[in-house]
């Protein structure tokens, strides 16, 4: 977002990001807490979202809860079980090669099967059938 035609966005964006570390800092399970809503009251600053999704033009928050990505090339937990086994390794792989988390996570091979299915589709699509 531009901060000229959105001047408001910076602080609101700082002052939401700030709430969610302190609220994730009082957290018994720290940046571990559960993406679901208790319902019982139990936590103690508060529901902690993990994702929130602002529109300026609305005034509106929205709260989005999703499953994790098995081939996040940031969080999955073949990244994770890597860093712990050695950070300074991967780090280096993912510094001195643009595809290593990808090959590592898998996500490379998702995007060769994907561009597969599109070629086949592609290909079907000769005969005009398909609309």
């Amino acid at each position: 977002m531009c901060t000229v035609t959105r001047p408001g966005l910076a602080p609101i964006a700082a002052a939401t990001a700030v709430e969610l570390l302190v609220a994730v800092l009082h957290s018994p399970q720290g940046k571990f807490v559960s993406a679901e809503k208790p319902s019982d009251g139990s936590v103690p600053m508060g529901y902690i979202p993990h994702q929130l999704r602002g529109f300026l033009n609305a005034f509106q928050n929205m709260v989005i809860t999703g499953e994790s990505f098995d081939k996040c090339i940031a969080c999955s937990s073949k990244v994770l079980d890597a860093y712990a086994a050695n950070a300074l390794d991967l780090l280096e792989k993912a510094c001195n090669s643009t595809a290593y988390l990808e090959e590592l996570t898998g996500l490379h091979q998702l995007t060769e099967e994907a561009d597969a299915l599109m070629i086949d589709l592609e290909d079907s699509d000769e005969d005009g059938d398909l609309v």
